[in-house]
């Protein structure tokens, strides 16, 4: 979802992607095991791009129709920041070891090459 750099000390570990019918593939998986301080700086990171994103967008709205913006705007905006912003903080925080590609096949197009991440980062044993 948001492009990420990666890090110094990846590890590598071999994993097995699967596609729609549950047939595997072997891959490599590159990932990071964080300490809790970086997984909290990585936590408010990732929240606060999404955040910035969200919140820059109904801002021309606001020159449309300012009444009803400071009411809606106020609403969204505050949701974001004070119910959103928490949640995917806790969620990335949460997050303990992480990956940023697999090296294998493409379950789809069946070419070889690297495989990024759509939504979740989370390390495990199986990609789907």
């Amino acid at each position: 979802m948001l492009k990420e750099t990666i890090p110094e000390n990846v590890q590598y570990k071999s994993v097995m992607i699967l596609d729609s019918s549950l047939r595997p593939y072997v891959g490599r998986a590159a990932f990071k095991e964080w300490t809790p301080r970086e997984a909290f700086m990585r936590g408010f990171r990732r929240s606060a791009k999404i955040i910035a994103i969200l919140f820059i967008l109904p801002l021309p709205l606001a020159f449309m129709e300012p009444f009803a913006f400071m009411a809606w705007g106020s609403l969204t905006l505050g949701g974001l920041i004070l119910v959103l912003g928490p949640y995917l903080h806790l969620k990335y925080w949460g997050e303990s070891r992480s990956f940023f590609f697999v090296d294998g096949e493409c379950p789809h197009c069946h070419a070889s090459g690297r495989l990024n991440p759509y939504i979740s980062t989370a390390f495990l044993e199986e990609f789907t």
